[in-house]
């Protein structure tokens, strides 16, 4: 539920070392319209072997923005993405306090975690 700190380099190796990454980044054009600010308000991403198994390991999304639906949008369009590559056993972990939304979203809690 937070939007932890993480030393930028450990970030980029988990990064590039990840099957799946995908954002949501807020858009505000200036009054001209010739430029854009540009806001990471979500992240989400995901390993695999590429075959049958996935495991999402991080659903960011700031705090500001929280509440709002981006993490399930996040969460939903992800599967979605991996069912479409026929990779059918996807999990994740979750702190005790997510485990409800993950929940509602069709995820089934098991000793090992959060399926």
């Amino acid at each position: 539920v937070g939007w932890p700190k993480r030393p930028a380099k450990k970030l980029e190796t988990a990064l590039l070392g990840s099957y799946l990454v995908s954002s949501v980044v807020r858009r505000e054009l200036d009054p001209s319209g010739a430029t854009a600010k540009e806001q990471l308000i979500g992240l989400i991403r995901c390993t695999s072997d590429h075959v049958f198994n996935a495991t999402i390991w991080d659903v960011l999304v700031d705090p500001d923005y929280q509440g709002k639906g981006i993490g399930r949008y996040m969460v939903v369009k992800t599967v979605e993405a991996l069912k479409r590559q026929q990779i059918g056993n996807i999990c994740l972990f979750a702190d005790s306090e997510a485990v409800g939304f993950y929940e509602q979203l069709g995820f089934k809690c098991d000793p090992d975690g959060v399926r």
